[in-house]
């Protein structure tokens, strides 16, 4: 029973592979078909998939083909999968995750504090909170569902579910009392939404961190957008302990960098002509990431860390610096929000 799901996995790549279908090498649970001008596209999820192409008849020769060799539910819309809940409107896709959301609200054990910021004002980041430790598994239980949703759908609440995860072994009532913040926020949020709408295919990266916030490492965030729909964020500390604001920065580059490198390589199989954009906010990370001689300013960072000088050159992606953060970033990296207008500054050099 172990290795049911490694012989399912096999038995269906075989399938594809007789169809013509090739696995891609950054992901392999990505299939794409190219026939002339048709191109089908296939996720597969364990035993649940997602299928997309620009030609219906290739996509209904396709069904036939995998319908002779197993049997399957064919939909032709998607309304939900892997906890996500797809709604098609006019000229646009809308995501959310109503059906946990609801879910966490009703089963939370304690009274909610209706909130329109993710987090209470707190004081330094990585202060350790002193007071008689609690329960952990309840706490534990709402940060993983939270932790669930910030995955899929929230990415306005990453960096408050990433804090209060860091004390799930052992919380407080200070924790609990944040964590009531955070369902709160969520309450009064549940009815938002991801929407995707048509329009001019791009990758822009948003990369921000928050160094000195913390006493212990600094805190990485950033914000993958096709177009100018979010499809990928995280914060999270950084691996390495950075000694100023520019190798927090870059240390926040190479993070975010090897998720856009895998994008451009999962977008370049549909289409040879988009743009790649990385925004940053430290005029000082982007001339060491344009310009390799300035890296001899952090060699305390070791050689893994200069991968994002070594993928640019390789990817025609344009860097730009912005000097404010409003909602990108700073949500992920601060935990706040900074009502500014966002301005940019003058690059030295741009590598096409």
């Amino acid at each position: 029973m172990r290795q049911a799901g490694r012989c399912w996995w096999l038995f269906l790549s075989e399938i594809l592979t007789r169809m013509g279908f090739a696995a891609m090498e950054v992901d392999q649970s990505l299939y794409i078909f190219c026939n002339g001008m048709d191109t089908i596209a296939i996720w597969i999820h364990v035993d649940d998939g997602v299928v997309a192409s620009n030609s219906p008849s290739a996509v209904a020769d396709f069904k036939r083909q995998l319908c002779a060799e197993v049997d399957i539910k064919w939909h032709d819309t998607i309304c939900q999968i892997v906890g996500l809940e797809w709604a098609f409107g006019e000229g646009e896709v809308a995501i959310a995750q109503r059906r946990l959301t609801k879910s966490i609200l009703k089963a939370y054990p304690r009274p909610i504090v209706k909130s329109n910021c993710p987090l209470p004002v707190l004081p330094t980041p990585g202060m350790t909170v002193e007071g008689e430790t609690l329960e952990p598994t309840p706490f534990r239980s709402v940060i993983g569902s939270l932790a669930y949703l910030v995955s899929g759908s929230l990415p306005d609440l990453a960096f408050a579910v990433n804090y209060l995860a860091r004390h799930s072994m052992a919380p407080t009532k200070t924790h609990w009392c944040i964590l009531d913040h955070v369902v709160g926020y969520l309450l009064m949020t549940q009815h938002h939404q991801l929407v995707m709408r048509p329009g001019k295919v791009s990758l822009n990266l948003w990369s921000d961190t928050g160094w000195g916030g913390d006493l212990e490492r600094s805190q990485t965030g950033f914000m993958l957008k096709l177009g100018d729909a979010p499809i990928l964020w995280s914060s999270k500390w950084q691996g390495v302990v950075a000694l100023s604001t520019c190798a927090a920065e870059y240390v926040a580059l190479l993070d975010s960098t090897q998720h856009l490198v895998q994008a451009i390589s999962q977008l370049e199989c549909l289409t040879q002509f988009f743009d790649k954009t990385i925004f940053c906010d430290n005029q000082a990370a982007v001339r060491v990431l344009i310009d390799n001689l300035l890296r001899k300013h952090m060699r305390y960072l070791g050689r893994a860390f200069f991968f994002v000088n070594d993928a640019i050159p390789g990817y025609p992606v344009l860097v730009r610096g912005w000097v404010t953060v409003r909602v990108f970033g700073g949500v992920l990296s601060f935990g706040h929000h900074i009502d500014a207008t966002t301005k940019y500054f003058v690059l030295e050099k741009t590598q096409l």
